[in-house]
């Protein structure tokens, strides 16, 4: 997120990132109901382009990476 967000290059990825930037210091931790929201608006958004796409993906991954890095411990028991 902050390499999109540094970026003027990003376009309207930057729109998005920005918006994820501003709930997450609202809310304080990733809020998976305004993800998907997120990824509805872009879906329905006829002009979303590539760079939004893969913006999405790379929040997805981590979400996934962290989500897995917790339950791998939960079963190690650290």
């Amino acid at each position: 997120m902050q390499r999109v967000l540094l970026m003027p290059e990003y376009g309207a990825s930057r729109d998005l990132a920005f918006n994820l930037k501003r709930h997450l210091d609202a809310v304080g931790i990733l809020d998976p109901g305004h993800f998907i929201d997120m990824c509805s608006v872009h879906r329905d958004r006829p002009e979303s382009d590539e760079m939004e796409v893969r913006f999405l993906q790379e929040v997805q991954e981590a979400e996934m990476l962290a989500a897995l890095d917790w339950t791998y411990r939960g079963a190690i028991g650290s």
